[in-house]
């Protein structure tokens, strides 16, 4: 399980007299340092709270954007652990750095041929024979996200495929000895 707290660098304060504002994740004993993106003063942040003091617009934009790190960090671990898939240090900061990259591929997927059949970008014979790929990939992997997507995980596909071709010849070839 993972815990963490925001804390501010009071050892790299710049010029300006302001330092940075970080979101400290343990996961695994291994401590992650997340920048929030926020910089204020010392003094004018609350490390109880993990707030920025003030009501001035720029004060409560910060507070936003800490909340908004803390929302992506919140959200990485609810979605593995709803996938019931272990969460690492590397994964998380990968996943934070690069969110779009962690959308449903299914989702897009039947998005993307719906729309492309809709404007006639494909046509309709296409578009069905996109589909059956699709079905193929879900039957191979029920879930499946962008980041998931790799040399690897292509060639276990057609793997997959070919091996289920093979078993689908074999089936048909029986039944036709059979007769």
């Amino acid at each position: 399980m993972a815990t963490g707290r925001l804390f501010i660098n009071e050892n790299a304060i710049k010029k300006d007299g302001k330092a940075a504002v970080y979101a400290l994740v343990h996961i695994d004993y291994k401590s992650i340092k997340i920048n929030t993106g926020v910089c204020v003063e010392p003094a004018r942040f609350d490390k109880v709270k993990g707030r920025v003091r003030g009501t001035a617009k720029a004060d409560k934009d910060a507070n936003l954007i800490i909340d908004k790190c803390l929302a992506s960090i919140n959200e990485i671990f609810v979605r593995y652990r709803l996938q019931e898939r272990v969460l690492t240090a590397d994964l998380l900061l990968r996943e934070y750095k690069n969110p779009s990259m962690y959308v449903d591929f299914y989702a897009f997927m039947d998005k993307k041929i719906l729309d492309r059949v809709k404007s006639k970008d494909i046509g309709a014979t296409s578009g069905k024979h996109h589909r059956v790929l699709l079905n193929k990939l879900k039957e191979y992997k029920k879930t499946l996200s962008f980041a998931e997507i790799d040399l690897k995980m292509i060639t276990n596909f057609r793997n997959f495929c070919r091996l289920k071709k093979r078993m689908m010849l074999i089936s048909i070839l029986r039944l036709k000895l059979s007769y």
